[in-house]
């Protein structure tokens, strides 16, 4: 059998034709041939694994996450220690659903490994449920899809928690009234009043879930001028409380934004705050709760305010961040895609979420410390040197210069030397102000182009060098 020619076909017909002749020999000298057409049709197919990956329904477990709150702030915390650990490689699709997040997976062993990471971060509740789908009678095999439900609990971070007055004996007879200033393993709440620490358990949060009652900052938080302020060396050697160099008790005078009426607190936030900073905080005077004798008696003792942390104003509309965060591929549920009604407001919602928890990673160095920070050449393309340094400012009103420059090599080696001494440069630096960006995390993402070689470079390396001794990153 041999191949006469090919018959030409239309390239998006996905058929090949060959014309073929076959011959054998009969007898002597006498040859028997034939010619025939033969057409072939290509059909486009996937392995198994690849058929789960891209097929719909094909999941053969799930993991959902939900939290009862008002916003997505710990949604984009977790989804960026998910990122760092690289927790999600095996995960076929992330989908968003109203209170939280699903993630689907091929088996089982892949979204129990997301839940045991889930588990060694934050405190959540784990419940399982298995469906079957098909049973072999004759060799009794099953198949089954299973469900693991993380709840997470409602306390976030910068939170107003009124616990229950069992739980405040238990804890050695501390306030009721408590706020919680970071979450981990489990939930670290603190008397503002006395520095007292208290640490809430993830199995004593969820026997007393429905005790605590809970005020968010969000539509809540009133903004307060401080007018003075005074250290309390009395009571701020409190032996129960483990962070003395972070928190401060002191007495500070405070006049709020909206009347400018003066009142007397105390406040935990004494090696913070300063007279003529702004800070935000919870006002009992004007603050909506629920009708509720026993929550009454508990804030008829308590101080007219309480603050949480310092504001550094609104971020201007024009300025930019040097940095950026990466995010996963997330697609939105079906019950959100009917829902069109009410979903610009959503995303505006979503979107000032997104740029609170940005400002909590640039403010919070115990935030951003524990997740990936990746450079953003883009913020710097339009914007040149010199009129970035006139407009540099912090929150504060003094102003600060900052100088960005975009490195373009044509050899790496020479590049990647040029960002180690970079490196080097900054750890030779004496201090860092907690408020700033460390820089070195921002090269994680540096893009070296390959535009414009030359000596013109070089003189901008040296010229980025030369002005790293005065580079400080705008709050």
């Amino acid at each position: 059998m041999c191949i006469r020619d090919r018959v030409w076909t239309e390239p998006h017909s996905r058929r090949i034709k060959l014309r073929l002749k076959v011959q054998k020999e009969v007898q002597t000298k006498t040859l028997l041939e034939q010619q025939f057409l033969v057409e072939f049709t290509v059909h486009y197919t996937q392995c198994d694994d690849c058929k789960k990956d891209y097929t719909p329904h094909t999941w053969g477990a799930v993991v959902q996450i939900r939290q009862k709150v008002n916003h997505k702030k710990t949604f984009y915390f977790l989804e960026q220690l998910i990122l760092k650990h690289n927790a999600h490689d095996k995960v076929l699709n992330v989908k968003e659903v109203n209170g939280g997040l699903d993630f689907f997976f091929k088996n089982k062993s892949h979204a129990m490994r997301l839940t045991d990471f889930l588990q060694s971060v934050v405190p959540v509740k784990i419940k399982t449920a298995k469906q079957l789908i098909s049973q072999d009678f004759k060799n009794n095999v099953c198949n089954y899809k299973y469900t693991y439900s993380l709840e997470l609990p409602k306390i976030c971070k910068d939170d107003l928690v009124i616990i229950p007055q069992k739980l405040a004996k238990q804890f050695g007879g501390t306030s009721m009234i408590l706020l919680c200033y970071k979450v981990t393993t489990v939930i670290h709440l603190i008397d503002p009043i006395t520095c007292k620490n208290v640490d809430i358990s993830q199995t004593l949060y969820f026997q007393h879930e429905t005790d605590y009652y809970i005020i968010p900052p969000k539509q809540n938080a009133k903004e307060f001028q401080v007018l003075s302020i005074e250290s309390d060396s009395k009571t701020s050697l409190n032996a129960s409380f483990s962070n003395p160099t972070k928190y401060k008790l002191a007495d500070v005078q405070v006049a709020r934004v909206s009347d400018w009426s003066t009142i007397y607190i105390k406040t935990h936030l004494g090696n913070i705050l300063k007279e003529g900073d702004s800070a935000l905080g919870y006002d009992f005077m004007s603050l909506q709760l629920r009708d509720d004798e026993d929550l009454s008696k508990q804030l008829k003792h308590a101080q007219d305010a309480i603050l949480y942390r310092k504001h550094y104003g609104e971020k201007k509309k024009n300025s930019r961040r040097v940095w950026k965060l990466k995010r996963m591929d997330i697609e939105d549920g079906e019950e959100d895609k009917k829902k069109k009604k009410g979903k610009k407001i959503e995303e505006e919602d979503d979107e000032q979420d997104y740029e609170e928890f940005l400002d909590d990673v640039e403010r919070n160095p115990e935030v951003w410390k524990n997740i990936d920070v990746y450079w953003d050449g883009t913020s710097t393309e339009k914007l040149p040197i010199e009129k970035k340094k006139e407009e540099g400012k912090d929150a504060e009103g003094t102003t600060s210069k900052r100088r960005v420059v975009v490195v373009k090599r044509d050899d790496e080696q020479k590049a990647e030397a040029a960002k180690q001494e970079l490196i080097q440069k900054l750890q030779e630096q004496e201090h860092l102000d907690e408020d700033e960006l460390r820089l070195q995390e921002m090269l994680n993402d540096l893009k070296i182009a390959d535009d414009d070689p030359g000596n013109e470079n070089e003189d901008v390396i040296e010229q980025f060098i030369k002005g790293m001794d005065n580079l400080k990153i705008e709050k």
